[in-house]
């Protein structure tokens, strides 16, 4: 029996493991960014292998996860310049695309109809519109994100548009005990996508 003050407790072990995990996965990552990079891929461009070592070094820290992935991502932001593989302009422009600016207003639309519940007022109405039928309930979707799409991004759309599509299906599930999930996401996803088909083809177009 060891004494009250040597005894091991489950939170200490899992710190301890923590810990150690932490140094492991770094070790191995760094063994592996100095292993790519001494390996030349161009011999008349030293950047290729430089860049290789930073993408195996990322991978290695995505698989055994010592840092948040938010943290890995961020890595070429600092690695690329220091190494010379691209200027700090360049890179930091890669991360502010317009693309995911997208993303990010998108994401922060739904997270604002979520949080003053705008959503299930949304809801409520398209059913005492469009009734219980599945049918009509997906058509309404279908046409919702395909008049949407197409002034706005399909992305957007989706995003917006997607707590409420679950939303109005957890309640029918809960009152007709039918799973019809994957038919309204689905439906939505492709109203979204065929509302702003021509836009992007228009795009190409342009491009060519």
């Amino acid at each position: 029996m060891p004494p009250a003050g040597g005894r091991f407790t489950c939170a200490g072990i899992g710190r301890s493991f923590s810990q150690h995990h932490v140094i492991i996965s770094c070790v191995i990552s760094v063994v592996l960014f100095a292993i790519v990079c001494s390996i030349e891929l161009d011999p008349d461009n030293v950047k290729v292998s430089r860049a290789a070592a930073v993408a195996v070094f990322m991978a290695s820290m995505w698989v055994l996860t010592p840092v948040p992935v938010a943290v890995t991502a961020l890595v070429p932001l600092v690695m690329f310049p220091l190494m010379g593989i691209m200027n700090g302009r360049d890179v930091a422009r890669q991360y502010f695309s317009d693309t995911h600016f997208i993303f990010i207003g998108s994401f922060f639309l739904a997270d604002g109809l979520q949080r003053v519940n705008l959503h299930r007022r949304i809801s409520i109405k398209l059913l005492s519109v469009l009734g219980l039928k599945p049918f009509w309930l997906l058509f309404g979707f279908c046409i919702s994100t395909f008049l949407l799409s197409t002034c706005l991004s399909n992305t957007a759309t989706t995003i917006m548009l997607m707590p409420l599509t679950v939303s109005v299906v957890d309640w029918m599930e809960a009152q007709a005990k039918k799973t019809t999930t994957r038919a309204h996401v689905t439906g939505a996803s492709f109203g979204a996508a065929a509302g702003s088909g021509e836009e992007e083809e228009e795009g190409g177009e342009r491009e060519r």
